[in-house]
């Protein structure tokens, strides 16, 4: 594959996986916010991902679609200055919140994946951890590469995720598939290959299991994630929640009876000499 066959096979797989709700604007993702502030944490994710960003005492991160803190303020606490940078006013300020709840200090900075970035402060490693949200994969390398001394990370889908539950889907009778799920960091692969970069790539995997206080509110977040389009898919979609829906005799908390199995996939990269950035 040559670049803009590559580009053109990430701007199709974008838009797959994003559909007709797009990223979503700033209201939306302010919206969000407050829930996204510690649902994350709950998982073994950041713990492999920092296991594999491998940073050395004193380095610095960039870290690019930064949401509530999720990595950002785990990072701060181990002892990396961090440029913490999103879109979402709301985000920015549960991560200031949750910077001085830990007692760290994070500088935030308020941009989007298309605006300018002259101005921000570049770092030793840039990240994006699952927020490559933008239809310019070549530009959005770029950004990243501009920012970083020495490397840049990327973690996308490399299988289900929490916002994609493969049996959910199939049970509404929509085509579901891990393949599918890795459309988007296969494009990011063979584009980084076929551009002159060597990324190494590592997987991070951990069970998820649903649950929520009560029934109601499993079904809730069903369709939250899900998203049905009509009555026969919301239809389907409550059946399978009330086939699998287990109740703790204890604390009464609902939970489905099987884990996914997340999967993402991280590919890290040294940031090309100048030179070589504008020969590919």
């Amino acid at each position: 594959m040559d670049l803009l066959v590559d580009s053109a096979y990430w701007a199709d797989a974008y838009r797959r996986a994003v559909g007709e709700d797009a990223p979503g604007t700033k209201k939306d993702w302010d919206a969000k916010a407050r829930g996204f502030a510690h649902k994350s944490r709950r998982s073994s994710y950041i713990d492999q991902l920092v296991d594999l960003l491998a940073l050395e005492p004193g380095e610095n991160v960039f870290d690019m679609g930064a949401g509530s803190g999720t990595l950002s303020i785990p990072l701060a606490q181990r002892g990396h200055a961090v440029v913490a940078v999103d879109f979402s006013p709301g985000m920015l300020g549960e991560l200031a919140a949750g910077a001085r709840e830990a007692g760290v200090e994070v500088s935030a900075f308020e941009r989007s994946w298309q605006d300018d970035w002259t101005d921000l402060p570049c770092a030793d490693v840039a990240v994006a951890s699952r927020s490559l949200i933008t239809d310019d994969l070549a530009g959005a390398c770029a950004k990243l590469e501009s920012k970083a001394r020495s490397r840049v990370a990327v973690t996308m889908p490399g299988g289900e995720t929490p916002m994609v539950d493969l049996r959910m889907l199939r049970t509404m009778g929509r085509p579901a598939s891990e393949q599918e799920q890795r459309r988007g960091f296969v494009a990011a692969l063979n584009y980084l290959f076929a551009s002159g970069r060597r990324p190494s790539v590592s997987h991070i995997a951990y069970p998820r299991r649903w649950h929520a206080p009560s029934r109601k509110q499993l079904l809730e977040a069903a369709e939250s994630t899900a998203r049905p389009q009509d009555a026969a898919e919301r239809d389907a979609l409550r059946r399978f929640v009330e086939r699998h829906a287990t109740v703790d005799a204890e604390t009464g908390e609902c939970a489905l009876d099987y884990e996914q199995n997340i999967v993402w996939s991280c590919m890290i990269w040294p940031v090309p000499e100048r030179e070589a950035r504008f020969s590919d």
